[in-house]
């Protein structure tokens, strides 16, 4: 699908957070069939509406929309009502992208990403009661009802992060094959995980200073790696069963009728990552 509407996009990933999109995103920048924005999260339909839709197209400006599948990532839309709907009237036509996620686990990186600053010295299960938007978050099919409110279902491509995990290429190529692109092409970072939490407060600063490869230089070295392990084991994880029980059931067997996927390991096993 092209866009004949100027230089707006023909896809956004919209979410969920903590699901992937960092990945698919440096995969899909690499197609030579697809333009990203440099920026990963432009956040046009959640905080820049108001500077118009000619500083949006500025972003794609330097593709031709009409000729090729251009897009955008931001993770924040999934949950925003006012940015879907905006989204909507400004995007009729586009593909949407919704990489969903075991709840708990989806709200347990949320918890490990927040744990030096908003969470620090909580619980996972204290920073659910303190910290209400990492459970929100994890509504994916209270979110994807409304999505489907305003795009139809073949317009839109749910992806299990569950699958992306178990078979990167897999997951990639169902992607391009929605997109409408070629699917043989293999970017270099199918395998790997790029968006790997190391040091948040640190990777921040370095990224702000312009020194992002540096950060993606350590996290693939050993001293990244130990780094990585140190960090994703820290937090205190209560039963993760009786946390699936109380807040997510219901959303989860929303989210099962509206994808028809048996999500039935969600509802028995709760992972960590």
């Amino acid at each position: 699908m092209v866009n004949k509407r100027n230089n707006l996009p023909n896809f956004v990933c919209i979410g969920a957070q903590r699901a992937g999109t960092t990945w698919l995103y440096e995969c899909l920048r690499e197609h030579p069939g697809v333009f990203l924005p440099d920026t990963k999260e432009l956040h046009f339909f959640n905080k820049h509406f108001d500077q118009g839709l000619a500083a949006y197209m500025q972003h794609f400006s330097s593709a031709d929309c009409s000729k090729k599948i251009c897009g955008e990532v931001t993770p924040n839309y999934y949950h925003d009502e006012l940015a879907l709907s905006r989204m909507a009237q400004v995007l009729p036509d586009a593909k949407i992208i919704f990489i969903v996620r075991e709840p708990v686990s989806r709200a347990y990186s949320h918890y490990q990403l927040s744990i030096d600053n908003q969470c620090k010295g909580m619980t996972f299960k204290e920073a659910l009661s303190a910290r209400p938007i990492i459970k929100e978050l994890s509504f994916q099919g209270k979110y994807l009802e409304k999505v489907y409110e305003l795009y139809s279902v073949r317009h839109v491509h749910v992806g299990l992060y569950d699958d992306l995990q178990e078979s990167p290429a897999r997951f990639y190529e169902e992607v391009l094959r929605f997109l409408g692109v070629d699917y043989d092409f293999t970017p270099s970072s199918l395998g790997k995980r790029v968006n790997r939490i190391v040091f948040p407060g640190v990777q921040k600063a370095l990224r702000g200073a312009g020194l992002a490869p540096l950060v993606d230089l350590v996290k693939e070295t050993p001293i990244g790696n130990a780094i990585k392990a140190r960090y994703n084991a820290r937090g205190r994880f209560e039963n993760s069963n009786a946390l699936y029980g109380e807040l997510f059931a219901e959303d989860v067997n929303k989210l099962e009728k509206l994808i028809k996927r048996d999500l039935s390991s969600w509802k028995l096993t709760n992972q960590r990552s």
